[in-house]
């Protein structure tokens, strides 16, 4: 468990934890982890929460109620006019393929915006933007999630475990996500210039260069199919990495795209060294192999 994205006490510029109403508050969080808990047997909610918390890496919590440190209230900066329409977009088109299920029927979460009624005939159009979330339809498998397709790592990431190895020319990382989803990612440290800006990349193009004990990872060329919280290829990031002590790496990033947010924001998180096998982080990731049931939810929906 960590510090919220942003401050849900309203706490303004206190960003550390002192008053008994901030106290109880953690006490609620860590009462409410819901991996050793399930939803009534045979609703769709009990299917759905099929991993318990032997599949997930949990951090402690610290302090401060929110990892942002600038704006310094603490939250993210509202999105741009062409961030919300985009949004829209998405969401409008995500909505469309659940108009005719129980979901919209009953006026759940997922479609409480929306009007239940027959299928929809735009059921089987291309996404207006690449999809990252499941599509009620499996034409392909682009049509599900990140998370179900493995792929739900992005950058900057600020749930998991860390590896870092050190060498003179690059800093290589394992970032431990989700349920066996870790990636590597290698950072040249060098003088060179960024790939192409056509050239795009999952993780964007990262270089790295050295400020006394801290790296400065500058980050670009993100490719158009990655989200970040609504942002896609025009995210860059400056990361500055800096070891405190022997047990303990603070890591800042500041993030900016002038499409999807109206100013830069900065997120600062502080790392303990841990115990690699009481935290069951491997190295080999295994997934999506073998995942048959993908075929058959295809063969499913070319038939209806």
């Amino acid at each position: 468990m960590r510090s919220p994205w942003n401050d849900p006490l309203s706490m303004q510029t206190n960003y550390f934890l002192q008053t008994r109403k901030g106290l109880n508050w953690i006490g609620s969080v860590r009462g409410r982890l819901r991996r050793d808990t399930r939803a009534e047997k045979g609703t769709e909610s009990d299917v759905a929460g099929a991993y318990n918390a032997v599949f997930q890496s949990v951090k402690r919590m610290g302090p401060r109620t929110s990892l942002i440190v600038d704006p310094p209230d603490g939250k993210i900066p509202p999105n741009t006019p062409e961030a919300k329409k985009r949004l829209n977009r998405i969401r409008e088109f995500e909505v469309i393929t659940l108009q005719a299920t129980a979901t919209c029927k009953n006026q759940e979460t997922e479609c409480a915006d929306w009007k239940y009624g027959p299928p929809s005939p735009r059921m089987d159009e291309v996404p207006p933007f690449y999809s990252t979330k499941n599509l009620n339809r499996v034409n392909g498998p682009e049509d599900r999630a990140m998370t179900e397709r493995c792929m739900a790592a992005v950058l900057p990431d600020f749930g998991g475990f860390r590896r870092i190895v050190q060498s003179p020319g690059s800093v290589s990382t394992f970032y431990d996500t989700g349920q066996g989803q870790g990636w590597q990612r290698v950072i040249p440290v060098t003088t060179s210039p960024h790939l192409p800006s056509h050239v795009r990349q999952w993780w964007g193009d990262s270089r790295g260069r050295w400020e006394g004990n801290t790296l400065v990872v500058d980050v670009t060329n993100f490719s158009p199919k990655s989200d970040f919280a609504g942002s896609r290829e025009n995210l860059h990031l400056v990361e500055r990495w800096t070891r405190l002590d022997a047990n303990a790496i603070e890591y800042v990033v500041t993030i900016e795209d002038p499409t999807t947010w109206t100013e830069p924001w900065t997120v600062k998180l502080e790392m303990g060294k841990q115990d690699e096998p009481a935290n069951r982080i491997y190295y080999e990731p295994r997934c999506y192999e073998g995942n048959y049931g993908l075929m058959d939810d295809a063969r499913g929906s070319a038939r209806r």
